[in-house]
């Protein structure tokens, strides 16, 4: 079983398309049971849509290292 930590660097790792095939059945099953990993996968997902268009229309992406960084911080503020 991976940890929540792996579930979270592999989410944003998929997102991109970069899972093997082992990498994503172990994500699927760690997701059928762990609400909190649902839950980042989902928020996920929201902030890279909303992130996708900037104010002029022009699209960009984070990058699997921005998210981290995103991620870290967001822990760290909630730690507090």
């Amino acid at each position: 079983m991976i940890t929540c930590r792996q579930s979270t660097e592999w989410i944003i790792k998929k997102e991109h398309g970069k899972l093997s095939v082992k990498e994503n059945l172990q994500l699927l099953s760690h997701l059928a049971i762990c609400s909190f990993c649902r839950l980042f996968k989902s928020q996920n997902l929201l902030i890279s849509q909303a992130l996708s268009k900037n104010e002029s229309g022009e699209i960009f992406h984070l990058t699997a290292e921005d998210k981290k960084e995103l991620f870290r911080s967001v822990q760290n503020k909630i730690k507090r």
